[in-house]
């Protein structure tokens, strides 16, 4: 247990080693994505927006498929992305 507990704390340490090197991008609390992975999201839902002017949280999970399959996932990444952008997305 003590050894468990000992990895657990080394790994909000490595997360964020890994977001300082860029390879990691922190989404939400305890919700990391690679920084690849990340950036085709971003791109994918611009893309979208461009087009469409305006996307609810719904419209993001189809659009990124499973990596944004449950709600809390694809809402955080719509906070993400409006945050960096001021885009249109709705929590509807």
């Amino acid at each position: 247990m003590a050894r468990a507990r000992r990895n657990s704390d080394a790994v909000g340490q490595l997360l964020e080693l890994a977001a300082a090197r860029g390879q990691l991008v922190a989404i939400g609390p305890d919700y990391w994505l690679h920084a690849a992975v990340e950036e085709q999201a971003r791109h994918k839902v611009a893309a979208a927006l461009a087009e469409r002017g305006h996307l609810t949280v719904s419209e993001i999970r189809g659009l990124l498929g499973r990596r944004a399959s449950m709600r809390c996932r694809s809402a955080s990444i719509g906070t993400r992305l409006d945050s960096l952008s001021g885009a249109a997305i709705s929590a509807c």
